[in-house]
């Protein structure tokens, strides 16, 4: 695999002055290769201490054909991307499927995590810091969105039932195990599900994960990587709500000085603080995407189960993560969604 990735990155570290033998390479992620992960490697220069390259493999039938898919979509937004954006995700280099799995070769976006930046600035500038990248992170999602073909999706009880209520419900008793808060917040998602009603919306593929962690600021632009494969079957608003709930989760440790998701005690999603920074783009988002007002507050309990779900279902479930999302979805239904814009 090496010298694979050695040929591949030979023209790319001539162009910046590097001989291809001396690149070196740091494991990032590890990845369960047999259940579909994958194992994420940066690639430095010599006496280089800020990656130029990342480098993916994966080795399962499933998680190779993510890794294409990855890689495809990456290649095509390159071209489809609005001037403003293009510039602001990696580059996709090289790829290759084999008998033994898939590698891919991309840039790596330099610049200071927002996920670190929230969690880590000091208390009294967290407000201001949330005021200038939260408005440009959903700026970057507005003009994204627009860009992405759009398609009709069925937003509907029978739809919720089937993908959130029936998936959760095997999870309910260790997700109670691990938050106060899960009895609430699945009522709640229960509730919604009992009802009859249908919503057709317009939709779009999403990024898939679009939350600071996956997002870097430099200069006043910010970068987004970590595509995921285009998925045409998820509700609007994913991208915007997952954004937000996640931003406030980095917001609370750094208010309340926590270390861990788990341990924190007010979800800041419920503040009207919060939302007062971006009230701007996130109506401006909501328009652009038709999402109606009355749609809002299920779309956003959607956006926020399926993260649940999703860390749930991992080989090793992210605990205390879980714990965290818990807490700010609930807080959302109960106190934030009467502010949200």
């Amino acid at each position: 695999m090496l010298d694979w990735i050695r040929g591949a990155l030979s023209d790319e570290a001539r162009r910046v002055g590097i001989d291809p033998g001396r690149l070196t390479y740091f494991k990032r992620i590890g990845g369960d290769l047999s259940a579909g992960g994958k194992a994420v490697f940066e690639v430095l220069g010599p006496r280089e201490a800020v990656p130029l390259w990342v480098v993916k493999a994966a080795r399962s039938p499933e998680g190779s054909k993510n890794l294409e898919e990855e890689f495809k979509r990456l290649r095509g937004l390159a071209e489809s991307l609005p001037e403003t954006c293009s510039k602001s995700i990696p580059r996709a280099i090289a790829f290759e499927a084999r008998d033994t799995g898939a590698v891919s070769v991309e840039t790596f976006l330099r610049g200071e995590k927002l996920s670190r930046l929230l969690r880590l600035h000091r208390q009294a500038d967290v407000w201001g810091l949330w005021r200038t990248w939260g408005n440009r992170a959903i700026e970057w999602l507005i003009a994204f969105s627009g860009s992405q073909p759009s398609g009709r999706f069925d937003f509907s009880s029978a739809w919720w039932r089937e993908l959130l209520v029936d998936p959760l419900a095997s999870h309910s008793p260790v997700l109670e195990s691990l938050s106060p808060h899960w009895q609430s917040l699945w009522t709640r998602i229960l509730q919604t599900g009992d009802a009859d009603w249908s919503i057709p919306l317009d939709s779009h593929p999403p990024h898939g994960d679009f939350t600071p962690t996956n997002i870097v600021t430099f200069a006043d632009e910010i970068g987004v990587f970590d595509w995921s494969p285009e998925q045409r079957d998820q509700p609007p608003g994913l991208d915007l709500f997952q954004f937000l709930m996640s931003s406030s989760l980095y917001m609370g440790q750094c208010l309340e000085r926590k270390s861990r998701l788990a341990d924190l005690s007010t979800p800041v999603c419920a503040s009207p603080q919060f939302f007062e920074c971006v009230g701007e783009p996130i109506r401006t988002c909501l328009q652009r995407n038709r999402i109606p007002t009355a749609a809002v507050s299920k779309l956003s309990l959607a956006a926020f189960s399926l993260k649940i779900l999703n860390l749930v279902n991992r080989p090793e479930p992210v605990r205390d993560s879980l714990a965290g999302w818990i807490l700010g979805a609930d807080g959302w239904v109960t106190k934030g969604e009467e502010m949200a814009p």
